[in-house]
């Protein structure tokens, strides 16, 4: 009786604890959101981040993000990305090695760029690498970001006129070994993949390194590899120097080199078949 009277006590303990961090969790997870949208948007210029939901969870020190919103705030309609769910954590693994690091997931991303909001990006007087995306990414989460992920990313870019829109969908990234000391010029440290469907038929592939610290903008080399890429969607491209591409599709192969002293393309090899294409 006495045994079953202390594992009634624990259970009752434990259910209590539970109910406490719950009611805890609740009241955390609304400041700490309004905190976190308003860190990310102090260190960004010409866009403004809203935060649908987020919870903190003690357990594994993780945050997660849902229905996060980025809008221009010179053309705010539409967003220009919308993220179903960003999900950072502990890097567990790195532990082993002493490093208190993170991870970061970037769950279905969807980004959307029509032709005015492109001229007011080109247009803009502050550069890239002062819009603040890094400081705001890093913002979201405590620890140096030692992984990154991004799943089913989905990119469009839509023109003026009875065009059809340029799309990258089913896009996944990974790049890990972000948070590394600085390296020398050359030097990448960071393995990268990327894979995405590019239009309808068309698909991109890239294996490489990358290195996230170099100064002003991060720097990388990949062998790329593109598939059946169709080039009557650049119409709305070609058409503004009186060239139109109604057929065609674009397989190649190569190495990109880009950083901030030195910017490189090698094409190794390219097929163009089925091209129609009229200089008006």
């Amino acid at each position: 009786m006495t045994t079953r009277r202390w594992i009634v006590a624990a259970g009752a303990l434990v259910a209590l604890v539970l109910m406490a961090s719950v009611v805890a969790l609740f009241f955390i997870d609304e400041p700490l959101r309004r905190y976190t949208e308003a860190k990310m948007n102090a260190s960004l210029k010409g866009y403004t981040v809203t935060i649908g939901r987020l919870h903190f969870s003690p357990i594994n020190f993780s945050l997660d993000l849902r229905d996060t919103m980025v809008v221009q705030n010179q053309y705010p309609d539409p967003p220009v990305a919308k993220i179903d769910r960003l999900y950072a954590s502990v890097h567990w693994k790195a532990l082993v090695s002493g490093k208190v690091v993170g991870d970061i997931l970037i769950d279905h991303p969807v980004v959307f760029l029509n032709l005015p909001q492109a001229r007011a990006e080109i247009d803009d007087s502050t550069p890239v690498k002062d819009k603040g995306w890094q400081d705001a990414l890093q913002a979201i989460y405590p620890l140096k970001i030692n992984e990154l992920r991004i799943s089913q990313g989905d990119i469009t870019y839509q023109d003026n006129g009875p065009f059809k829109p340029l799309r990258v969908y089913e896009l996944d990234v990974k790049a890990s070994n972000i948070r590394n000391v600085r390296s020398e010029e050359g030097v990448y440290p960071s393995p990268m993949t990327l894979t995405a469907r590019i239009f309808d038929t068309g698909s991109i592939s890239a294996e490489g390194w990358a290195d996230f610290l170099a100064e002003p903008h991060a720097a990388f080399m990949a062998d790329i590899a593109l598939d059946s890429v169709g080039l009557d969607y650049f119409k709305p491209i070609t058409s503004r120097y009186n060239v139109v591409i109604d057929k065609g599709a674009l397989s190649a192969n190569g190495e990109v080199e880009i950083s901030p002293e030195y910017k490189s393309v090698k094409l190794w090899n390219a097929t163009v078949d089925g091209i129609h294409l009229d200089y008006v």
